[in-house]
């Protein structure tokens, strides 16, 4: 007869986060909505943080106001990036919130160049790819 451990419950900071807003808000409603986007925020505002102590900004409204836009960012985006990523990776959705709205909230002004440079990463890619393909087919 073999053995099987007990469940273990989850241990994530989403998990917990739901866990923590259920006891105000009702179990549905945080379970879906409040628990997942704290986390969001949170993480975001401590990326946004980050990003500006080592930013340049003369005032603290310029701070404010960067740091609010890098969080309304990360709460616009990040739930569908962590679905692209869930889907390649072993790892559940929930499981990145907290680095992609932490990356997010700390590097919004450099999104722009950064994608810039994926684009042209990924299209010397395609194109390299596409010739070595044709180039076998020729043979």
């Amino acid at each position: 007869m073999q053995l099987t451990p007990p469940p273990q419950p989850a241990l994530d900071i989403v998990s917990a986060a739901i866990k923590a807003s259920a006891f105000v808000f009702g179990s549905e409603a945080a379970a879906q909505y409040i628990g997942p986007y704290l986390v969001i925020i949170v993480a975001s505002c401590v990326g946004a943080y980050l990003g500006t102590v080592k930013d340049d900004t003369k005032t603290s409204m310029a701070t404010l106001v960067n740091a609010a836009v890098g969080t309304l960012a990360a709460v616009l985006v990040t739930v569908s990036i962590s679905m692209v990523c869930a889907k390649y990776t072993p790892f559940e959705a929930q499981v990145w919130f907290v680095p992609i709205a932490g990356l997010i909230g700390f590097r919004y002004k450099q999104i722009p160049s950064d994608l810039g440079r994926l684009w042209g990463f990924g299209t010397r890619l395609l194109g390299d790819w596409l010739r070595l393909r044709f180039r076998e087919t020729e043979k």
